[in-house]
């Protein structure tokens, strides 16, 4: 939240300056502009080492886990009707879809939600007023992100069950393809297949449709807010409330709280 209230301040000094505008007169906030950027670039490596060398360790301890579990299992488990593609593929994406969830909490939404509640709060002591006016984007994007898990709900199970006949099917015909050569179903399992690979095109496509309506959603949500703190903004510039600096602040720091509602 630095960066921009340092560019607020650096625009303000330039406005209330008689002569031009220089470099001279603008070093010392482009240093401590640099030396934030610096800081938080470093802290972000440092987290993405921390977090990724944490993840990998899970996906490691997961995966030897899951299958020293599946060689105790019980032989019957392994039934004539067990296809070793579909629980090959339900293994891998369990275990991928694990570490999507770990990545997108610590690496994305944990960190944006930070730097959301950093910027209220650096708002709330400047202009209580302009905090609310930000902060009401929240609940409005947490009704969307409701609606849009309601309508979603299972679907993201069905996909993966669909991936996995296929998955099970094609290793299930790569295993016994001389069969398949002798009786000359080539043709027809291919039909199967292909039929199998449209359910889930049509499956993907529904549910892909409706998660960019959603995601539109949340976009006009989050420009609808911005228009107003905008206007609210220049609104209290013109009464002398804030300086004209603070408009670009807080238009910067909405768009961190932005970025977490998203």
């Amino acid at each position: 939240s630095f960066p921009p209230v340092i560019l607020g301040r650096l625009v303000d000094s330039m406005l209330s300056k008689t002569a031009s505008p220089s470099l001279s007169g603008a070093s010392n906030y482009l240093l401590l502009l640099i030396g934030a950027v610096l800081v938080r670039e470093a802290l972000q490596v440092l987290r993405k080492y921390l977090v990724e060398n944490a993840i990998t360790q899970v996906e490691k301890k997961t995966l030897v886990e899951v299958i020293a579990r599946m060689l105790r299992v019980d032989l019957n488990f392994f039934g004539p009707d067990m296809k070793i593609g579909a629980l090959h593929g339900r293994m891998h994406r369990s275990i991928e879809g694990l570490v999507r969830m770990l990545k997108l909490s610590f690496l994305d939404f944990f960190p944006a939600a930070v730097t959301a509640l950093c910027a209220l709060i650096v708002v709330s002591t400047k202009n209580p007023l302009l905090a609310v006016a930000m902060g009401s984007v929240i609940p409005f994007a947490f009704i969307i992100v409701l609606a849009q898990l309601s309508t979603q709900k299972g679907i993201r199970i069905d996909l993966l069950r669909a991936k996995e006949e296929i998955d099970g099917r094609a290793v299930e015909l790569f295993g016994g393809i001389e069969s398949v050569r002798a009786a000359n179903t080539e043709s027809l399992e291919t039909e199967k297949l292909e039929q199998a690979a449209e359910h889930l095109r049509s499956k993907e496509i529904r549910h892909h449709v409706c998660m960019a309506f959603y995601d539109s959603l949340k976009y006009l949500n989050e420009g609808a807010f911005l228009i107003i703190v905008l206007c609210l903004s220049i609104y209290l510039a013109g009464r002398g409330v804030i300086s004209i600096g603070d408009i670009l602040t807080y238009s910067l720091l909405f768009g961190k709280i932005g970025r977490a509602s998203c």
